[in-house]
């Protein structure tokens, strides 16, 4: 059993033989035979993705768009979308040509991003009906930054420690565009007494670091907290909130 892969996904290849005995010299005969296996629909790209892309009022291009060939193994329609997420819009461009082994179709989708989608990760499964029986389906996939981004997205564990050190996690908060200035933000820490938490401006109005210590007498056992990023509202940033936890042992 093989696989080839071509520009619009995979044709599986299987082959298997067959052995004939008889009593004269031409004998054992042994036949192969090889079959492959075309998918009904490849597309190429194998999903449409949105990523790095900034949310809303802050990117140039309102109408983001991604472009998916779709190969059909014969002339085929989408008849209706059985699922749909609801933050695209797919329309077949109507360009359908034929495909190179004169049998199959292939059409351009347009998978078109809603531009008032908020800032976050989304993942769906696009699928719909075709008039040929059998069922079109797809991943999109959209990442959206507003106006802040945080490196990396969530604080680093701290883990196992071992009682008399302190060991330190850094959290960048940077713009997402040059041009924005962002306001101070809160840093409120919540949780076990065994962390310092610090906010440093590296670049004013551009990017901050906040610094979260393990402090050197913290108490053997399990300790955790999280630490709040609140902005003022007439940022229209989001709050974020980090869980932070730690282990700390004896010394050895």
């Amino acid at each position: 059993l093989g696989f080839r892969v071509s520009g619009f996904g995979f044709t599986c290849t299987s082959t298997s033989s067959i052995t004939i005995d008889g009593n004269s010299s031409d004998f054992p005969m042994r036949l192969s035979l090889t079959s492959q296996v075309k998918p009904v629909f490849a597309t190429t790209p194998h999903m449409a993705r949105f990523a790095g892309i900034l949310s809303g009022s802050l990117r140039r291009n309102q109408n983001p768009q991604r472009t998916l060939e779709v190969l059909g193994s014969e002339p085929w329609e989408i008849s209706r979308w059985v699922d749909l997420p609801d933050w695209v819009t797919i329309v077949d461009s109507g360009e359908n040509t034929v495909a190179p082994d004169g049998v199959g179709e292939i059409h351009k989708l347009v998978v078109s991003l809603d531009p008032d989608i908020a800032e976050g990760r989304y993942s769906a499964l696009a699928v719909a009906e075709t008039n040929i029986g059998h069922q079109l389906s797809f991943q999109v996939y959209a990442e959206l930054y507003g106006k802040v981004r945080y490196f990396p997205n969530r604080l680093v564990g701290f883990n196992l420690v071992e009682q008399g050190n302190d060991p330190e996690r850094r959290l960048q908060i940077k713009a997402s565009v040059d041009w924005l200035e962002l306001p101070i933000p809160d840093i409120i820490y919540e949780g076990a007494d065994v962390f310092d938490v610090i906010l440093d401006e590296k670049t004013p109005a551009k990017e901050y670091v906040i610094i979260v210590q393990l402090r050197p007498e913290a108490e053997i056992g399990r300790h955790s907290g999280k630490v709040k990023v609140t902005w003022p509202a007439s940022s229209a940033i989001p709050d974020r909130e980090f869980p932070i936890s730690v282990l700390v042992r004896a010394p050895r």
